[in-house]
């Protein structure tokens, strides 16, 4: 305590007082004299015990502090609700739920980024397996013609794979940095579904599924985002309608948004499947052979960054729709 220079300094101009003031006392009398020395000295006993205290109260604070700084965010302030030291220990508590919240916040994404490496690496293992099969096939010098056709066709699969895994996952990770930058314009609803389902005309063809489309409404949305969102929304109800049935979209408008449902007339989804259908790389129990679970995902995230929400309703037996909202900006 008596190494802090100001603090010295103080008990230096105090003790000069207390002796010129016993020096004049004693000028003037003995008793004046011993009087002035002993009121000196109390004086002085009295301030280093206020400051002994006080810099006890701030060692506390500092052994506060050193926890937090361990890690450990439960404080015991209750000592320090007295006098000046009451506004640092304000701060210290703000503090301290500053950092146990960002503590928490790093927690998750470092729990998040763990299981998003881990689902990733589970996708890719399997075409690589399988691209290492055919390369191990095709070097064999032989491999019947028919043999080999159909590796070469089961490697541009994979390689297709891998090319969507890729591409999706790098459009989620720029999404969730916010790194891209939307151009929303007006957009007519009906041609926005046209877009949408241009890359799945074959596939509709082939499984003669056909889609309907009521109502329409304009959107302010990017209009290539908003289709690669709704892509995915009318590729997960193609892959779950049986041949010869029917993909039904209703548009409405209310005062506050413009409701899009896409409804397929498919197996439905279970009810423990429903929570976690927008969970990255979740696959429910009718998940199609080959699907990653990561169509859905990106679909609400897009979504998400163009001011709109999603939400799906299913019954098993009796399809699903997906209920798209985009909300209407107030001026």
């Amino acid at each position: 305590m008596l190494r802090n220079r100001e603090l010295l300094g103080l008990v230096i101009l105090q003790g000069l007082v207390a002796l010129i003031a016993a020096a004049i006392g004693f000028s003037l009398s003995p008793q004046a004299g011993w009087l002035a020395l002993g009121l000196g000295v109390l004086l002085l006993a009295s301030n280093l015990a206020y400051t002994w205290r006080r810099y006890q109260t701030m060692a506390g604070l500092a052994n506060e502090l050193r926890r937090v700084a361990q890690g450990d965010y439960r404080l015991n302030l209750e000592a320090y609700r007295e006098g000046e030291l009451s506004i640092l220990e304000d701060e210290l508590g703000k503090v301290t739920m500053a950092l146990r919240e960002q503590a928490g916040l790093l927690a998750k994404d470092k729990r998040f980024l763990a299981d998003s490496l881990s689902d990733i690496s589970h996708q890719l293992r399997t075409p690589l397996t399988s691209l290492g099969v055919m390369a191990d096939l095709l070097r064999q010098p032989d491999l019947p013609q028919d043999k080999r056709v159909e590796c070469l066709r089961t490697v541009q699969t994979q390689v297709d794979r891998l090319q969507w895994l890729v591409s999706n996952l790098l459009k989620l990770s720029q999404l969730d940095a916010g790194a891209i930058e939307f151009n929303k314009g007006i957009l007519d609803s009906q041609l926005l579904i046209e877009r949408a389902l241009e890359p799945l005309q074959i596939p509709l063809e082939i499984q003669d599924v056909s889609v309907t489309h009521a109502g329409k409404a304009d959107l302010l949305v990017d209009g290539a985002w908003a289709a690669e969102a709704f892509g995915n929304l009318f590729k997960n109800a193609l892959e779950h309608s049986p041949p010869g049935s029917t993909i039904h979209v209703h548009v409405q408008e209310s005062p506050i948004y413009t409701e899009i449902r896409i409804q397929d007339e498919g197996e439905g989804i279970d009810a423990e499947d429903l929570p976690r259908l927008f969970q990255r790389f979740y696959r429910g129990k009718n998940s199609k052979p080959g699907s990653i679970g990561i169509g859905l995902a990106l679909a609400q995230s897009i979504l998400k960054a163009q001011n709109a929400s999603i939400s799906v309703e299913s019954t098993p037996g009796q399809g699903t729709t997906f209920i798209v909202r985009f909300y209407k900006q107030i001026v």
